[in-house]
């Protein structure tokens, strides 16, 4: 539209410039001036601007120039556990005294430690998932010491009495190494549980060694002969002693280890090396667990899943 405006009035112009009198130009000679006029004319640009498109996040516009949203990273509140507070003394007469529980309890790792011997022994040669008392025969029920059975995948077990009180299985062993998978419920103190082992008599069981640890983070470990009179003898291998590597309190998961060949005794927890005696009294025997009620009524564990490995060397 414009150029055909511009070429009007170059048409006027041309017309209006000839004088009287002068030559008229011809159609063609007037086009050519008109080409000539329009080529020496600057050419007009349009420029176009477009608008970037805006970035998205969850459906709403931002400037392009927003930086990135950063997620927030929750606070993690760190809390610091004050120690167990050692018991000074035990309910055992003639029990030596108690060691102090360290300042400092350190969570065992989930990593097994190099002294653990399950890293070394292979499969099991026996496992009892403990989900019913059929495998390895245990007794089930109650007496004056404590009361027992099976229920969702465990044995639990409660303590009845201030003294230790047993159930043995079927399992008889001479050169191993058995553990277990305890759990506590609500306890405190040396409320205590563990395995009992090397039991000579399996309708007697009034003999063998105990291995046991505590609710407050003790292990110990005694053997005891009932056929002493009048009450039976308790003596004592390794009195109750502290141990950073024991998850002290309700609802922890501890697993204790014997590993018993010939006369000797080595003592683990989580797969720490704890303790190591000889002793020759009980030579081989029946395998089973205890508890003891020594500060909780009714203090009750979970014993989840138990098992041996025969003919290893210490």
């Amino acid at each position: 539209m414009k150029k055909f405006a511009l070429f009007a009035l170059i048409v006027i112009f041309l017309a209006g410039c000839g004088s009287p009198g002068s030559p008229t130009l011809t159609d063609s000679e007037m086009a050519t001036q008109v080409a000539a006029i329009l080529t020496g004319m600057p050419t007009n640009t349009l420029v176009v601007t477009v608008q970037p498109t805006p970035k998205v996040v969850n459906n709403t516009p931002i400037p392009s120039n927003t930086p990135e949203a950063v997620a927030d990273v929750p606070t993690v509140e760190i809390k610091t556990v004050a120690p167990t507070k050692t018991p000074t003394n035990t309910k055992v007469p003639g029990t030596p005294t108690i060691t102090k529980t360290p300042s400092i309890t350190p969570t065992p790792s989930d990593t097994p430690p190099t002294t653990d011997p399950v890293k070394n022994l292979g499969t099991p040669s026996g496992t009892d998932p403990m989900d019913s008392p059929t495998k390895w025969v245990w007794p089930t029920g109650k007496d004056t010491f404590t009361s027992n059975g099976f229920t969702s995948g465990y044995m639990w077990m409660t303590g009845l009495s201030t003294k230790p009180g047993w159930v043995v299985s079927g399992v008889q062993l001479t050169n191993a190494y058995y553990e277990m998978d305890a759990k506590t419920e609500t306890c405190s103190g040396l409320d205590a549980y563990g395995m009992i082992f090397r039991v000579p008599v399996l309708r007697e069981a009034d003999r063998g060694y105990l291995f046991g640890i505590t609710c407050d983070g003790h292990y110990g470990l005694w053997k005891w002969d009932g056929k002493v009179a009048p009450n039976g003898q308790r003596t004592w291998l390794i009195n109750w002693t502290a141990s950073k590597y024991i998850l002290t309190g309700a609802n922890q998961v501890n697993r204790l280890g014997v590993m018993n060949v010939g006369t000797d005794i080595i003592l683990y927890v989580n797969g720490y090396r704890l303790n190591e005696v000889i002793d020759k009294t009980y030579t081989q025997g029946y395998l089973g667990v205890f508890v003891d009620s020594d500060a909780t009524a009714n203090f009750t564990f979970r014993d989840e899943e138990m098992r041996f490995w025969k003919n290893v060397n210490p």
